[in-house]
């Protein structure tokens, strides 16, 4: 996976910096390929035989990757695609998170690990809702999706071994910092951060990278002893 990691960061990284430099019509040659690199890394790195969660993480980088190639068009059409494809891809990642861990997770012990998510959905929400237009329904119910997939990413336990569950989790949050952000720069620039363009693009290459890292590494239980008659 390591080879796929860097080239995904390379390429990550001229893309920031054609993104930076103004030459969106070169991204065209960049940012359509990063989620593909990151979807053939799992693909061999699992050997090329995909349980449900690794399959369903490529199914969701391929989602991905179909909603960056709209987002690199202007215009409400394409954003709307692109938010739709993203919504799948949030689906599949729900999907991949819960076949890759099982039995008692740390919001299932500890709810109130959810309440940070919800709040800033909340906030985030009604900070918004007075620019978004006739996209209210649309870009509410789709944060509502992107917190739960932050949520179910805490979730992760049994055969994700800790260090993985937490770059997930890392990768799962910073997925909502880029997407907030660029909800705020298209519908409330007055509110987006400085340079939002670049912190929405850089937090969402390290989310994904993170992202696959985690479930891409994980390992499976070990068998049960034998038990001796």
């Amino acid at each position: 996976m390591t080879p796929f990691l860097i080239l995904f960061g390379l390429l990550a990284t001229v893309d920031l910096a054609l993104l930076g430099s103004g030459h969106d019509a070169l991204r065209w040659y960049t940012k359509p390929f990063l989620m593909p690199i990151l979807a053939v890394g799992v693909v061999v790195a699992a050997r090329w035989r995909l349980d449900r969660a690794r399959a369903a993480l490529v199914l969701g980088l391929i989602a991905s990757a179909t909603g960056d190639t709209a987002l690199l068009r202007s215009g409400d059409g394409a954003f709307v695609l692109g938010t739709l494809w993203f919504a799948m891809a949030l689906l599949c990642y729900i999907v991949a998170f819960a076949n890759a861990g099982r039995g008692r997770g740390l919001v299932r012990r500890r709810p109130w690990a959810a309440v940070p998510y919800v709040a800033v959905w909340l906030a985030g929400s009604a900070l918004l809702w007075p620019h978004l237009g006739a996209l209210r329904v649309a870009i509410v119910s789709y944060s509502a999706l992107l917190t739960a997939m932050a949520i179910c990413a805490l979730d992760l336990d049994g055969r994700v071994v800790r260090r993985d569950a937490r770059l997930v989790a890392a990768g799962a949050a910073l997925f909502v910092v880029s997407d907030s952000t660029l909800a705020f720069e298209r519908f409330a620039p007055a509110l987006a951060p400085p340079h939002a363009p670049l912190l929405v693009m850089a937090a969402y290459a390290i989310a994904q990278g993170l992202i696959v890292s985690g479930l891409a590494a994980r390992r499976e239980p070990a068998p049960p002893a034998a038990v001796r008659p």
